[in-house]
């Protein structure tokens, strides 16, 4: 299935295009409460209509979810696609945010030394076992519900950075979609792990942060 194919794909763009307008409060508010089942009953009459005959739950129910995170995260722009570009993966993207969290808190903590220094500093470590890092790790062994939750816990630290890189919602909304229903098959299990694969993609750490990260994966075993 193509993200163009995506079933409520058009009430997603809807939301990102009008979640900052004045007249559209009482909505985003309400589609809002579609991030828990105890509210969800609030976004149900926004987000039902855009389903046709015969959906299944987890349908609605991965629709309910992505509806109360584009109405939700307003800080966190939405990724625009261009031929060259046509899709931004999450876990490219949690990438970006930790190194956007990592330049930003260097610039704080280095405002009075020279850039030279503070590119020396970023490209001296990698921000690979970070709070987003952790996340990632486990969010293939998570069910639907327990997944969402840990993506709007990355997407808070993502508000937190100077600059949140832009997100590309509908690519999220297609891999919660498509491999995270009731059942688990091999091809899903391993678009699971797809965000982590993506997340280390292009890192360049040294030779000895891969070798600590080794050691603190093996005393994190020992400790179980």
């Amino acid at each position: 299935m193509t993200t163009e194919s995506l079933p409520g794909r058009q009430l997603l763009q809807e939301i990102l295009r009008r979640r900052n307008d004045s007249g559209f409060r009482k909505q985003r508010a309400e589609l809002r409460r579609g991030a828990d089942d105890t509210t969800e009953y609030y976004a149900i009459p926004y987000v039902y209509p855009a389903l046709p005959a015969g959906t299944r739950e987890h349908e609605y129910r991965v629709l309910l979810r992505m509806a109360a995170i584009a109405a939700e995260f307003t800080d966190v722009p939405s990724f625009e696609r261009t031929k060259e570009l046509r899709r931004k993966p999450f876990g490219r993207w949690c990438q970006q945010v930790s190194w956007a969290k990592k330049k930003s808190r260097s610039s704080r903590e280095t405002s009075e030394v020279s850039s030279a220094s503070t590119a020396e500093t970023l490209a001296s470590s990698s921000p690979t076992h970070d709070a987003i890092a952790e996340r990632l790790a486990y969010l293939h062994t998570q069910d639907f519900e327990e997944a969402v939750k840990t993506i709007r816990r990355i997407l808070q630290i993502a508000e937190s950075v100077d600059a949140v890189p832009a997100l590309d919602y509908l690519d999220l909304y297609r891999l919660l979609l498509l491999h995270w229903g009731k059942g688990a098959s091999a091809q899903s299990r391993a678009m699971r792990m797809s965000p982590l694969r993506d997340y280390y993609s292009n890192f360049v750490p040294r030779t000895d942060q891969i070798i600590d990260a080794a050691d603190h994966s093996e005393d994190s075993d020992k400790g179980e």
